[in-house]
């Protein structure tokens, strides 16, 4: 295992440039997820680290070594594909044995027949079966080891890619949106596995995905990119309570977060539909975002309280142990969405006209240029 650290890592195909500068330092252990919208270049910058494409300016090292130079085949790095990529015609044992005979046999020793006549054949042969036989138990796939990939359902194959790779035992896993195939249901369950599955490893795993779920429920830490660039790193909790960008704020959080036009006077004072929110050090008047997510939206009856926004109903989604209501403020043709308890919203119909308040510790504003205005009490 080692510490994985990138350095101005620069990437264009053409005169498109894909990655303009990232700098990232990857712990030895930790679960790193790289996720944004598609086309942010996650996934370029993960073969990159690979050594599947070649970087145009920067540098790469893995465990204080420099990779600028060095074959993929030479990085000691595991890589699980969206697709899969295992072989049809061979069964799970034989696809799981196939990269510990490429790194471990001769040429010679591999041949379909003269290789028997190596005494070493035999003796890296049974070593190799262990290996794949402890890996499968693991994976709990023990009891497919005879079966072909056509046979094995989507969340059987992932598991028997995720065994090819660990057979290697690398000093790190990269992972390209390894779920993204599997139905929803599954794909909550192999969130809950891979983390574990990392656990029990303590290696080193650089996960890329564009569904801001995965993200949050499995990583130590996440680079959320965005145009090439690494808007923010940090732990999940922190992107999601401290989001230092509106983009940012924007895409992690589902349902995501509510921006309402707000403004800013002189005084630092800010507000949104003229109702006051909160004081700022900045006092650069004009107009600015206010950013509120559902759940920190209080739904509430009409009433007297001079700080709540008038708010019509226009949609109720019903997800069990929540519901959102989704609806209009002062009118206005934005969408906002608030979050609300089943016995709150069984009392609310569609069309129904309530007010909603925004808890004034939990708001957030930004600047025209994306920014994080920081908000003071007063």
């Amino acid at each position: 295992m080692a510490d994985i650290k990138l350095s101005d890592i620069q990437k264009s195909y053409g005169d498109i440039p894909v990655l303009k500068g990232v700098d990232l330092q990857i712990a030895d252990g930790e679960f790193l997820t790289l996720v944004g919208p598609s086309g942010c270049g996650k996934s370029t910058l993960l073969r990159i680290i690979a050594g599947l494409e070649a970087l145009d300016q920067g540098e790469v090292l893995i465990g204080g070594r420099s990779m600028n130079d060095v074959r993929a085949s030479q990085r000691d790095l595991a890589m699980v594909f969206q697709s899969y990529a295992l072989y049809p015609h061979l069964s799970v044992q034989q696809n799981m044995e196939t990269p510990l005979r490429l790194r471990d046999m001769s040429f010679w020793e591999r041949f379909p027949v003269l290789g028997h006549l190596f005494p070493s054949r035999r003796l890296k042969t049974v070593s190799i079966q262990e290996i794949v036989n402890e890996t499968a138990t693991t994976l709990k796939i023990d009891h497919l080891l005879e079966r072909k990939p056509g046979q094995l359902s989507g969340g059987q194959r992932q598991r028997v890619a995720l065994g090819r790779a660990m057979v290697r035992k690398p000093v790190a896993f990269l992972m390209d949106e390894p779920l993204s195939n599997l139905d929803a249901a599954l794909r909550v369950h192999m969130r809950a596995e891979l983390a574990e599955l990392h656990r029990s490893l303590k290696t080193t795993f650089i996960y890329v995905t564009h569904d801001q779920a995965e993200a949050l429920t499995m990583s130590d830490r996440m680079a959320v990119m965005m145009e090439g660039n690494v808007l923010q790193f940090g732990t999940p909790d922190d992107i999601y309570k401290d989001p230092r960008d509106k983009r940012v704020a924007a895409f992690v959080g589902s349902p995501k977060m509510n921006f309402l036009p707000g403004e800013i006077d002189v005084q630092g004072r800010v507000s949104a539909y003229g109702i006051p929110i909160h004081k700022s050090n900045h006092t650069e008047k004009g107009p600015i975002e206010i950013g509120v997510r559902p759940e920190h939206l209080e739904v509430g009856p009409v009433g007297r309280n001079a700080n709540q926004w008038p708010f019509t109903v226009t949609h109720k989604e019903n997800l069990g142990s929540d519901f959102f209501l989704h609806g209009h403020i002062n009118g206005s043709d934005q969408r906002i969405v608030a979050r609300a308890t089943p016995e709150k919203a069984q009392q609310i119909s569609i069309g129904a006209e309530i007010k909603v308040q925004a808890n004034p510790a939990m708001t957030m504003a930004f600047a025209a240029d994306n920014r994080r205005i920081e908000l003071v009490e007063g």
